[in-house]
């Protein structure tokens, strides 16, 4: 029986710093400053890019008395996006027990009572929510840290978990953080070898008859694209 390999992940450590009364610095994989009334993404050349094409897609109009599900959640800020901007609940998953725990220091700190977050892997997860957020964690679960083995496998447990609509970043192959940590080859043995922009976009269309391109991921090379079911 073919057994899975597990990577030695290499992540950014995480860390909660309170610069002053009522600011505090999260860094990991996603860095950025939070207060009581603001939510700052720290990284000019990622986060803070990323956001401004997301924003549109995360605002009170659309998240208002909606459950959303962040997975790989990091250090929280697209789940503390969310519940400041009215979603009714937010449960924001990740494998990584150091980025789960910072980010529960902030929501802690911040006294924000609607984020759940857990060290849960994807493939073991069932709960449909309103709204799925999949960001730059496409190349992670496809043969990776979870094995999902085909890109229409994966969009496909993802539309189950789906209510309304998902935001998902493609990451290609050629992807500088693909090469180096080696993503694909951690479990080469186990999937179908068609890990490429045409086979994701073939199952998102699928699985989601209506969705279209955003614009460009947190680096040249990544997409960002809106899917409603």
């Amino acid at each position: 029986m073919d057994l899975c390999k597990t990577p030695n992940i290499r992540s950014p450590k995480p860390s909660f710093t309170i610069i002053e009364d009522g600011t505090a610095k999260v860094t990991g994989y996603n860095n950025y400053v939070i207060t009581k009334d603001d939510l700052i993404p720290d990284n000019i050349n990622k986060n803070a890019f990323k956001y401004d094409n997301l924003k549109s897609y995360l605002t009170p109009a659309r998240l208002t008395g909606k459950s959303v599900l962040d997975i790989g959640c990091g250090t929280g800020f697209w789940s503390i996006l969310a519940s400041r901007n009215g979603a009714d609940c937010v449960t924001a998953i990740d494998i990584d027990a150091s980025h789960i725990n910072t980010m529960n220091d902030a929501i802690y700190y911040f006294n924000i009572k609607n984020i759940n977050g857990s060290v849960t892997d994807i493939k073991n997860y069932s709960i449909r929510h309103d709204i799925v957020l999949a960001l730059a964690i496409v190349h992670w679960i496809y043969s990776c840290t979870t094995v999902m083995s085909s890109l229409e496998n994966m969009i496909n447990h993802l539309r189950s978990l789906t209510g309304e609509f998902i935001l998902i970043e493609w990451i290609g192959p050629d992807d500088s953080a693909v090469k180096s940590f080696g993503h694909l080859t951690y479990n080469e043995r186990l999937t179908d070898k068609k890990y490429t922009r045409e086979e994701f976009l073939k199952a998102l269309s699928y699985h989601f008859p209506n969705c279209k391109l955003i614009g460009e991921g947190s680096r040249p090379g990544r997409e960002l694209y809106y899917a409603h079911v």
